[in-house]
């Protein structure tokens, strides 16, 4: 009968957790840990000069009197009073003096939108600006 103890010991220890054992006891607050909130995007509101940008390290250009200009995770958004042609214009000039390549048939420039794609930023990583009417003589710029 020596085997009869060591699985009387198991079958406690296996009762003793169905049971609760390990349980906190009414003392303790049983009620489960809140979830962790991830954290909120990091939204800045920059100067209309230059924001923040993550393709050249130095920020991405924006037009003169932009407005509503934001930096939410790397992706630049704001507005200005401009046409999608002078906004086209306005990037294609800027990536060029940073260096940057407009890609070759990737760009479009219409009356209703304009998307450039721009390539040669120092991480790798492609530049691709839209431009979309918001208003007349008014676009937004992302």
């Amino acid at each position: 009968m020596h085997v009869a103890k060591p699985l009387a010991a198991a079958a406690i220890l296996i009762l003793m957790a169905a049971c609760g054992a390990d349980a906190p006891s009414s003392t303790e607050d049983s009620a489960p840990p809140a979830a962790a909130e991830p954290p909120a995007a990091e939204q800045t509101t920059t100067a209309p000069t230059e924001a923040p940008g993550p393709t050249d390290g130095d920020g991405l250009p924006t037009m003169a009197g932009a407005e509503q200009v934001t930096d939410t995770a790397g992706a630049l958004n704001y507005q200005v009073d401009a046409s999608i042609e002078d906004a086209a214009a306005f990037y294609r000039s800027e990536m060029a003096s940073r260096g940057l390549t407009e890609r070759a048939g990737a760009s479009t420039v219409t009356e209703q939108m304009a998307n450039l794609i721009f390539d040669g930023a120092a991480d790798g990583r492609a530049v691709v600006v839209q431009v979309v009417p918001v208003g007349e003589s008014r676009v937004n710029v992302n």
